[in-house]
């Protein structure tokens, strides 16, 4: 497994790995309808490309796993309300529990650290138990705030 910082030209991809991300874990919460609309909506070359220059002149940070050169998942971390947040990571399905994620996780938080960051925040959607687990095992906490949203807020402190 090989991990490098994400490029424009890996859009397409990009692309696919979070189509089929969010086919396998949101298919209980969302039709396909909904997630393939929802992908082309915020995962067109113009999003990725906005996306992907708002990171490198904001102080963000995207990372992908490549299998054989092939996208198989990627991490965003990015600013926030003050702070940070891990706007996204996603693996394709066969990847999954194969420590890639926690691997993506950890390089993110070494960014983190890095820029001196003493914690930073997810969003995961309320039916999203694999992803509520997975925060969970990683060191996240849940922030007990009012919420109008589906999302729970869970946040990770490194002090």
């Amino acid at each position: 497994m090989q991990y490098q910082p994400l490029h424009l030209q890996q859009a397409d991809e990009l692309k696919r790995v979070a189509l089929q991300s969010w086919l396998h874990t949101y298919k209980d919460i969302y039709s396909n309808q909904f997630i393939i609309d929802f992908v082309d909506e915020h995962y067109s070359f113009a999003s990725i490309k906005n996306a992907l220059e708002w990171a490198s002149t904001n102080n963000g940070w995207n990372y992908a796993a490549l299998d054989n050169n092939k996208l198989v998942g990627y991490i965003t971390i990015g600013p926030a309300n003050g702070t940070f947040r891990l706007w996204r990571i996603y693996l394709l399905p066969e990847y999954i529990g194969k420590g890639i994620g926690s691997k993506l996780l950890s390089l993110g938080e070494a960014f983190l650290q890095s820029q001196k960051a003493t914690s930073y925040f997810a969003l995961v959607h309320k039916n999203n138990m694999a992803g509520i687990h997975f925060y969970t095992r990683k060191g996240f906490k849940p922030i007990f705030e009012k919420n109008e949203s589906d999302d729970l807020y869970f946040e990770k402190k490194f002090r």
